[in-house]
């Protein structure tokens, strides 16, 4: 079973999402349902995390199986590293 995120009107509250301490790259974040973006982070440096964030689209309540997409960035150049998709299920409550 996936992991869960509960998502309210207006604004997401994750369980967090965070880019770890000593970790060589900032991370770029993005939350996707069906191919939509719903939402997607500033550069993260790391040490940092997301508790909250506004949305570009606000669901009707119930559960979604969405992607957490992380992007991958160089601490100095910028240049593009690798990346990660997780799936798991989003409620809106």
């Amino acid at each position: 079973r996936p992991p869960r995120s509960t998502l309210f009107p207006y604004t997401t509250l994750f369980r967090s999402l965070m880019n770890p301490e000593g970790n060589p790259c900032y991370f770029v974040i993005h939350i996707l349902v069906d191919d939509r973006e719903l939402y997607a982070s500033k550069m993260l440096a790391p040490g940092k995390a997301i508790y909250e964030a506004g949305l570009e689209k606000i669901l009707p309540k119930g559960t979604y199986a969405a992607t957490i997409k992380y992007e991958c960035f160089h601490l100095e150049s910028l240049a593009p590293l690798n990346g990660a998709d997780i799936q798991v299920e989003l409620i809106v409550a």
